[in-house]
């Protein structure tokens, strides 16, 4: 033993393995946190947009109540003099879709890349707390309308919203990202 000589490795050794060994600790801390960032931002992300796009949808319904946008849009088509006129149901389910696409894209676009790979799971958390916060309002609304005239409103918001949500998210994500 008294001849043994200790050899230290090269500088480049050294560095190898310790980025080796970074990587496996980094590679072993993910999983842990990864789940409860998701849940965390995740969730966040979603309820702040699904409250600005019920914002975006009961203001605008301020300014413009269902009953005059459904006028409207029944006077718009009338002067388009269209031999196939629809009923006063479909023009509801039609103004109904419209208060839930619109404010749910529009935000999906804003903020659908934050949630990246989850774009649409995301997508239909945010139009499920949409739907909790804005059906309450559209259903005060709604109850001086006929049953069917109300009830066309809600099925269209809520499809509108399920379109919107989605396809924001969606969409968010397939556009390239910009700096």
């Amino acid at each position: 033993m008294d001849t043994w000589q200790e050899s230290r490795p090269s500088d480049t050794v050294t560095q190898s393995i310790l980025l080796q060994i970074r990587g496996d600790l980094r590679r072993e801390a993910k999983p842990a946190t990864a789940g409860l960032g998701w849940s965390i931002s995740g969730l966040g992300v979603a309820l702040i947009s699904a409250l600005i796009a019920s914002l975006l949808s009961i203001g605008s319904s301020i300014v413009l109540d269902y009953g005059s946008a459904a006028e409207f849009f029944k006077f718009a088509l009338q002067q388009l003099d269209i031999s196939l006129y629809p009923r006063d149901s479909a023009i509801f389910f039609i103004v109904g879709c419209l208060y839930g696409l619109l404010p749910l894209a529009f935000v999906g676009l804003l903020f659908g890349r934050l949630a990246g790979a989850q774009g649409v799971r995301r997508g239909l958390w945010v139009v499920a707390i949409f739907l909790l916060i804005t059906l309450p309002y559209v259903v005060v609304e709604c109850r001086t309308f006929a049953f069917n005239l109300a009830l066309s409103l809600i099925t269209g918001l809520t499809l509108g919203a399920v379109s919107g949500g989605v396809a924001g998210c969606y969409l968010a994500n397939r556009r390239p990202a910009t700096c």
